[in-house]
């Protein structure tokens, strides 16, 4: 799983999905205030995530199985 680019982005940003897990990957995005303001699964290879969020600093969890990631993106 690679962090999102461009980031800071506009429009929309990508994630780069790599596994051989058969599990479901999981990706939600939180604004500052813990809400969760956009939830879908995905599969492997580049994903758009962020096109219809606002302006704003979000953190980003990806799970699959045990495995979790996070990490910051800024819409512009």
């Amino acid at each position: 799983i690679n962090p999102s680019y461009p980031n800071p982005f506009k429009d929309h940003t990508k994630v780069e999905l790599e596994t051989n897990n058969i599990l479901p990957v999981n990706v939600k995005i939180y604004d500052r205030n813990g809400k969760v303001c956009e939830s879908k699964l995905m599969s492997s290879g580049s994903n758009t995530i962020g096109s219809e969020l606002p302006a704003g600093i979000y953190n980003v969890i990806i799970n699959q199985g045990n495995e979790i990631k996070s990490f910051k993106i800024i819409k512009e």
